[in-house]
Order: structure tokens, then sequence, then C-alpha cells
């Protein structure tokens, strides 16, 4: 029956198997361990073209529903299809349906709620 040894070097980032049959070495194999040193670092590549300016981040909204109500109406006038996070009163993630207005879709909109309650509306 072939004998196996696995030698771990820690001054080296090298694995060894050494399979072992009738005490001959039928088999070697090395393998390198990740996380060992890297190696040197190569030279400075050319430096691309420089990019637009921002516009400082995106736009947020956050709307306030105090009255229970399980339709809420956000005019939000952020001027685009804003992405809707919505929390209930106690700050527990709520699901609900978003429809963008006919005549404004990228300021208003509508969430819809199978139940009536208040929260919170973000967003981006």
């Amino acid at each position: 029956m072939p004998e196996i040894l696995v030698t771990v070097t820690p001054d080296r980032p090298i694995i060894q198997l050494k399979v072992i049959r009738n005490e001959t070495p039928i088999r070697l194999l090395k393998v390198g361990v990740p996380g060992g040193e890297p190696g040197p670092v190569g030279p400075q590549g050319i430096q691309g073209p420089q990019g637009q300016t921002g516009t400082g981040g995106d736009l947020t909204y956050v709307h306030y529903q105090s009255q229970a109500s399980d339709t809420w109406l956000v005019i939000h006038n952020l001027g685009k299809r804003p992405a809707v996070t919505v929390e209930d009163s106690g700050g527990n993630e709520v699901f609900g349906d978003v429809s963008f207005d006919v005549t404004d879709p990228t300021n208003k909109l509508t969430i819809s709620f199978t139940a009536a309650f208040g929260g919170t509306a973000f967003l981006n």
C-alpha cells in the first residue's frame, strides 16, 4: 500500500506531496500556497486619459408617510425613475408595488401595499 507524506514548509510557501510505495518515491507534487511573499512589482503602465468630472453624487429623496395608508403618493422631483426602499414605522423593510406616474414618470410615483401603515420611503 502506498504511503503519502505531506510536508508544509513554514519558511517557503510550498506544500510538497510525496507518494511512496515499497520505500521508493513514485510521485512528487509541489504546490504553491496562496498568501506567501508577493513577487516583485513590475513597472508602472501608461497613465490613461482623464475621466469626466462627476456631478457630486446621486440624487436622493426621503418620503415620510405619517398617515397610515395602503397607497403612498410620492412627489420627489428627482428627474429620474429612482430605486425605492420602504420601511414601516418600526424600521422593518416592507415590499410594495412601485408605479411611475404616466404623465410625469421621472418626478412622481405611487407605492401600493396590501395593508395600510405609515413609514418611510427612501429613493435614490
